[in-house]
């Protein structure tokens, strides 16, 4: 291996290296990227750089491929942005038979949700603390079984706790049998079930930007205000 080979071999990402050498290639991985062709981004036209990696609990690759900017490397391989929300839960034997299929949505919606909705919620349980010694703790979005449920449910959850246990709890959750929606819980109690804005709308539909963020906080508004109302008639109870 000459002096040049071994400087292009360097500038490979790990999993690009290990194709090569799987394949026996001599030249450089990705010269035409390894035959990838465009990013799957709709908008995208980058060459695509990486292969998703993530199997699911049938054993079915999700094999899609993107650029850098569109995929995601969690534990050192390159996943789809769906995928890389499921991608820790592979470090955690416990939940590898829990993993969903391919075309699932569940985890990386409860996710997405999770994120946008995680400082209102933290505030608004703060909001609802009895003294300044409770807390909010919250984890990352995890599969759970649930009665009435032959699927797993993925759900983030955050708690307000404090020297005596739990004070109140909030979770949004999304089921692998039905991941076009999140269904928010105060208490343990069903509070709404909300589908995105962009979930149904075709693939090939165009909207402008503003327009598209618009519906989105909206539906951010939905649910905060499902969960603003769960812990308002907690309150009213204990008051009463």
């Amino acid at each position: 291996m000459g002096a040049e080979e071994l400087a292009t071999l360097d500038k490979m990402k790990p999993w690009q290296r290990l194709s090569r050498k799987q394949t026996g290639g001599s030249g450089p991985a990705g010269g035409d990227h390894d035959g990838l062709g465009e990013c799957l981004d709709g908008e995208c036209s980058k060459p695509a750089t990486c292969r998703c990696t993530y199997v699911d609990r049938r054993q079915v690759k999700c094999g899609t491929t993107w650029c850098d900017e569109h995929s995601r490397v969690v534990l050192g391989l390159p996943y789809c942005r769906r995928h890389a929300t499921v991608a820790p839960s592979l470090s955690n034997g416990f939940f590898t038979h829990m993993l969903p299929d391919v075309e699932n949505r569940a985890p990386s919606l409860a996710t997405w949700v999770g994120g946008e909705l995680d400082t209102a919620v933290r505030i608004a349980l703060t909001a609802d603390a009895p003294h300044k010694d409770s807390y909010v703790v919250s984890g990352a979005v995890r599969p759970v079984r649930v009665p009435g449920s032959t699927m797993p449910v993925w759900l983030r959850s955050w708690t307000l706790v404090d020297s005596t246990g739990v004070l109140q709890h909030v979770s949004i959750e999304v089921d692998e049998e039905d991941d076009r929606a999140v269904i928010v819980r105060v208490g343990g109690e069903p509070m709404g079930r909300h589908q995105p804005p962009w979930i149904g709308r075709p693939r090939d539909e165009t909207i402008a930007p503003e327009l598209d963020a618009a519906a989105r906080q909206a539906f951010r508004i939905t649910v905060m205000h499902d969960i603003e109302l769960g812990l308002l008639g907690a309150r009213m109870e204990v008051a009463s």
